[in-house]
């Protein structure tokens, strides 16, 4: 009888309108993480892994099918939060570790791209909506990271070393991955669409891994002076993971892209004047390329590898006690770092570093199931995961309880009322910034004491 009852209740949750205001209005980016971490499996299986099967490119595409779904679900939720609560859509930007989510939404959106160019690239008509992707991708990578950066400078108080946390490399992640995707499409269109596709993609690769490594060395000291992050935060060491693994694919596969375009297309540098190229030594110029981005490869997965052991290293001491939708920034990081060694093992055919691979994308995989199903039941089950990752949403849920039953008003009513004003004492809820004891504070009361110091 128990358990009807709470299958009743269940059930419920998902007809009362209450309710799915709730989900409206907490639906907060770190979502599209679940994407993500869905797009990279999509890579892993149907296209890079060493050991291909027709049907593990099936089961890709099945990914790919349930990440497009899982991005227009998303979207559509996003959509009705910006609509209804546009003050609290618009409060993202006034938290830069929540701003920085924002990157997860380029990032799905490029997964999606990527898996066109995987499955569909033989159909002319295909690859023109795939470059199509890919320059709406440049667009909305540039809108969030300048912008992100931006709404840094302009809106948000004060920073300190202890609110840095490695989600805050979700916001620059996307140029990288926005250059990866170039290099998969390079390698699929002709070649003279291929040379825009490629500087873009070098450019974006440029910046991302510049503005990466200097939060990347900002993290590191905020790890030795601050310690390691609280329990329900500290699956954001494996975020670090993520810059250099795909930096070390993108360097691979755009080297594969120029050597294409030297060896086939005829391109060089050569002026009028001078005397032709041999297709020998273009040849040779194409070998020194690969040569190049195998050793940039090799640089690049040998810094993501330190970050990976410390990632595991300080999850393993620090176990998380609960189950939130943060604990996705396992799989999207560790499926890219998996990627990367997939590529590099395939162009060097080399059997221990296939074997390493092959099971460094099992791990990804289990890690995909596990979060898939904490997430299927907390989530759609359950209808208890609509907060924010970490403790800012265990703090935000708490707060509504408190309010709800203070005010003797629904829920419903707090909600809508929510956000309405900065003010903390007059029933609404408020932005909270972490200290480092892991505890909160309102940050109306940070920004009065920053300003009266």
């Amino acid at each position: 009888m128990v358990n009807k009852n709470k299958t009743s209740s269940n059930l419920s949750n998902w007809i009362s309108r209450e309710k799915w205001i709730e989900r409206v209005l907490t639906f907060d980016p770190s979502w599209y993480m679940v994407c993500m971490g869905t797009g990279i499996l999509v890579q892993l299986l149907a296209s890079n892994f060493p050991y291909p099967a027709h049907w593990l490119r099936t089961v890709g595409y099945i990914f790919w099918i349930l990440d497009i779904c899982l991005f227009v679900l998303f979207s559509a939720l996003s959509l009705a939060r910006a609509f209804m609560f546009p003050k609290v859509a618009m409060g993202v930007l006034s938290d830069f570790q929540q701003t920085s989510y924002l990157g997860a939404i380029p990032i799905a959106w490029e997964t999606i791209g990527t898996g066109l160019v995987i499955f569909y690239s033989n159909h002319e008509s295909a690859s023109y909506v795939a470059q199509v992707f890919f320059w709406i991708a440049v667009f909305f990578t540039l809108l969030v990271t300048c912008g992100g950066v931006y709404a840094m400078y302009r809106k948000q108080g004060q920073h300190s070393m202890n609110e840095v946390t490695g989600a805050w490399l979700l916001i620059f992640i996307p140029m990288i991955v926005g250059a990866a995707y170039g290099s998969n499409l390079a390698n699929a269109i002709s070649l003279k669409n291929g040379v825009a596709v490629l500087m873009v993609s070098y450019l974006m690769l440029s910046l991302g891994i510049g503005l990466s490594s200097l939060i990347l060395g900002i993290y590191l000291w905020r790890l030795m002076s601050c310690q390691l992050p609280p329990r329900e935060a500290i699956v954001s060491t494996f975020v670090p993971v993520g810059p250099p693994s795909m930096a070390a694919f993108t360097f691979l596969n755009l080297a594969v892209a120029l050597s294409r375009n030297v060896t086939h297309g005829n391109f060089d540098f050569r002026e009028t004047w001078e005397p032709t190229i041999t297709p020998a030594t273009r040849a040779a110029v194409a070998e020194m390329i690969m040569w190049i981005g195998v050793l940039l490869c090799l640089f690049f997965l040998g810094i993501a590898t330190f970050f990976l052991i410390e990632a595991v290293a300080s999850v393993t001491t620090r176990v998380p006690k609960t189950f939130n939708i943060g604990l996705w920034g396992f799989v999207f990081p560790f499926g890219v770092y998996a990627n990367a060694f997939c590529r590099l093992s395939t162009v060097l055919r080399n059997d221990g570093m296939k074997g390493w691979a092959t099971a460094c994308v099992l791990c990804t995989v289990l890690l995909w199931l596990m979060c898939a199903f904490l997430t299927t039941y907390k989530a759609v089950w359950q209808g208890k995961l609509f907060f924010a990752p970490g403790l800012q949403g265990w703090v935000e849920q708490k707060q509504l309880d408190e309010i709800s039953q203070k005010t003797g008003a629904s829920k419903d009513q707090v909600l809508d009322n929510a956000w309405s004003s900065s003010r903390s004492e007059d029933g609404t809820l408020t932005r909270r910034q972490p200290n480092n004891d892991g505890t909160y504070e309102p940050a109306i009361t940070r920004s009065k004491t920053s300003q009266s110091v």
